[in-house]
């Protein structure tokens, strides 16, 4: 293996970021939503209704009812505001990828050659670490990305803006079938290789196993019918113990390894300088124009809409992990793009009491499609002959999303929200939604505001709490406001560093009077 494949992970990921100087993130926007959970649909008061909820435009300026119990937050007092610009970026490890990264960060794929494992143990540990990972790994284990950027423009009730928006994905599709270690000329070489890493080792059995009889047996049986009592299996048996005992493996994984045992046996198939594992990215980059205007109905209550004029790119990619060739197609990506022009609208309803405000936002009602393409893309694996594979990639669809909001302001310098999605919409990822509920909180101190939250995505159970938190610094009307979020699960460690599951980071910089 001349790749190596968690740089090719990341580089799948990463191709559509390089492409995305105009980017989207369909939950979060700015820095005082970011540090707050997102939770900003009720209590917004600025140019970033536009994002969060028009509605508000309908209160802007209505200095009749400045003095009126009901203005909670002064917004009839906001005549005019400008969010110059704000920029944000997060990033997903979906499922087990964390812990498949952090596996396959110290495995060397160059280390599985004749006298290899003998001359260095672990390398034959890392063999058995690869085959449960590639028997464990799918489409649900990914990278996901989303970044953004934009400005936005309020004169009283009405607002303008341009905001650049995008999400990308990667995700591995194993080849399990070429993984013969065809460098052993017969597989009484493996097995002598395998016992002199033992004795490098100085492996000295315990009298206990690691594995059931059967998985014993079935080790056996590939390593051309030794023994399943011999000092070969024993030797497996406790190296299988370790990766479980150590968490690089889990159960389940440790019998997809062995399940895919027999693979590497040589003359088994397919050899594994010939694998055709693959790495798809998937991306989308939105460029919008919204205009907004919202109406109060009475003091009470108001309505808004945002029309938004879309220009979406939809991308893609395969990357043959072993292509002599797969930079050049990372380079070339922004070729293989389809752009499509369309519209979006979004709907809001803001209702307020005295030290209460509710929501209800509708984004993206009209369900905006943007066109997918096929592509033909040339690869090379281990310097054979050049192949040609049409991938298709398809269409891309923003899914609506409903927002229930409500927000508890007992005073100007004080503020507490909850927010939740009522559906659940698609992202590049195959089989991974997002679904927020959200809360948070903001402490106004004149000069500073303090903020923090936390949200989950309710249509993925295996996802934790994201905590949030940042500051806001007012000054003479200028306004930065940064917010950050972090994943509250396990974390995992990746080249020496400790990765959290999911990260954000929302800055940005406004003026208001």
């Amino acid at each position: 293996m001349k790749r190596y494949v968690v740089v090719c992970l990341g580089a799948g990921a990463l191709f559509v970021l390089q492409n995305m100087s105009k980017a989207e993130e369909f939950g979060l926007a700015g820095g005082r939503a970011a540090a707050m959970g997102g939770a900003n649909a009720a209590s917004v008061r600025d140019a970033s209704a536009q994002l969060l909820n028009p509605a508000a435009f309908g209160f802007f300026g209505r200095e009749e009812w400045q003095s009126n119990a009901v203005d909670n937050a002064n917004l009839s007092t906001q005549g005019f505001s400008w969010d110059f610009v704000g920029v944000g970026a997060g990033i997903t490890l979906t499922e087990d990828m964390g812990r498949y990264l952090d596996v396959l960060a110290d495995i060397d794929f160059d280390a599985f050659d004749a006298g290899s494992l003998s001359s260095n143990p672990d390398n034959l540990k890392n063999l058995l670490s690869m085959g449960g990972i590639l028997g464990g790994l799918d489409a649900s284990d990914a990278l996901y990305a989303d970044v953004s950027a934009g400005t936005s423009i309020q004169v009283g009730r009405f607002g303008v803006g341009l905001h650049l928006f995008g999400e990308a994905a990667a995700w591995a599709l194993p080849d399990t079938a070429n993984l013969a270690l065809d460098d052993y000329a017969v597989v009484g070489d493996l097995v002598t290789e395998i016992n002199t890493a033992a004795s490098n080792d100085g492996f000295v059995w315990d009298g206990s196993y690691q594995l059931t009889a059967q998985q014993r047996s079935d080790l056996a049986t590939a390593l051309g019918g030794i023994a399943a009592d011999s000092d070969t299996i024993k030797y497996l048996d406790d190296q299988f113990g370790g990766l479980a005992a150590d968490g690089s493996l889990t159960s389940t994984e440790v019998a997809e390894a062995i399940g895919l045992f027999s693979s590497f046996i040589p003359g088994s198939g397919g050899s594994i300088d010939d694998n055709l594992t693959t790495v798809v990215g998937r991306g989308f980059a939105l460029v919008e124009v919204p205009v907004s205007y919202g109406w109060a109905i009475n003091e009470n209550l108001a309505i808004g809409a945002t029309a938004k004029l879309m220009y979406g790119s939809v991308l893609g990619t395969k990357v043959w992990i072993f292509d002599d060739e797969n930079d050049q197609v990372l380079e070339e990506v922004s070729d293989a793009a389809e752009s499509t022009m369309n519209f979006g609208i979004d709907l809001g309803v803001m209702y307020r009491l005295p030290n209460f405000q509710f929501a209800l936002v509708g984004h993206n009602l009209n369900r905006p499609t943007f066109d997918g393409f096929t592509d033909t893309i040339d690869y090379t694996v281990n310097g054979g002959a050049t192949q040609t594979e049409t991938i298709s990639v398809p269409d891309v669809e923003v899914d609506p999303q409903v927002t229930l909001g409500a927000a508890f302001m007992p005073s100007r310098r004080l503020t507490l929200e909850g927010n939740l999605d009522l559906l659940e919409t698609g992202t590049l990822l195959p089989g991974y939604d997002i679904q927020r509920v959200s809360f948070g909180g903001e402490i106004d101190v004149w000069l500073i505001a303090l903020r923090a939250g936390a949200y989950r995505n309710l249509a993925a159970s295996w996802q934790d709490w994201v905590a949030t938190a940042g500051v806001g610094v007012n000054l003479l009307g200028l306004k930065v406001d940064v917010g950050g979020a972090y994943a509250l699960g396990d974390s995992v460690e990746f080249d020496g560093n400790d990765v959290p599951s999911e990260a954000r980071l929302f800055a940005s910089v406004a003026m208001d009077f």
